[in-house]
């Protein structure tokens, strides 16, 4: 038996059905995964973007992985060697928190209440 007679989809393949547009409102899309990545970026800052929010990413396109650990920076070298790629780092630096992180909580101690 092929998996084609028994994996059956229903017709108007490609369409929304009404159910799926009832609970789909006002959905947006692109046909362009990367212009979706910078909208999401732009999403993230709105309404009030900031002057210098820049709508293109460093990464351009190219799909890229981050270390967070000197162990996993290697794990990531020796994969590029054995498969003859140029190892290329955007950043090449540790990783440091910026400034005002982990120095105030967000929440209000417990007063008794």
């Amino acid at each position: 038996m092929k998996a084609a007679e028994f994996i059956t989809e229903e017709s108007g393949r490609g369409t929304l059905s009404k159910k799926d547009k009832a609970t789909l409102p006002h959905s947006a899309y692109t046909n362009d995964p990367g212009a979706m990545y910078r909208a999401g970026l732009m999403m993230a800052a709105a309404p009030n973007f900031d002057e210098d929010s820049d709508p293109y990413s460093f990464v351009s396109g190219r799909p890229f992985v981050i270390a967070f650990t000197p162990e996993e920076r290697e794990m990531i070298k020796a994969a590029f060697k054995k498969l003859g790629l140029p190892f290329n780092e955007f950043v090449n630096d540790e990783s440091h928190e910026p400034e005002g992180i982990n120095t105030k909580s967000i929440t209000s101690g417990f007063k008794g209440y």
